[in-house]
């Protein structure tokens, strides 16, 4: 999940790109190709807590 606090988050997942703005959230689906973009502040929440151990990523 996404979360634009300010400015224009621009996401670019599976060819199709959308634009976030402050106050909206964005859902993405594990494997989804993605290209960031625009200015904006923005924050994220990854889960499960333990992604990293479950691919085997130290």
């Amino acid at each position: 999940v996404i979360f634009v606090i300010e400015g224009c988050f621009e996401l670019t997942a599976n060819g199709e790109k959308h634009f976030v703005h402050p106050g909206q959230m964005l859902w993405i689906p594990e494997g989804t190709e993605l290209v960031y973009g625009g200015h904006a502040l923005f924050g994220y929440v990854v889960h499960p807590g333990n992604w990293k151990e479950l691919h085997g990523i130290e």
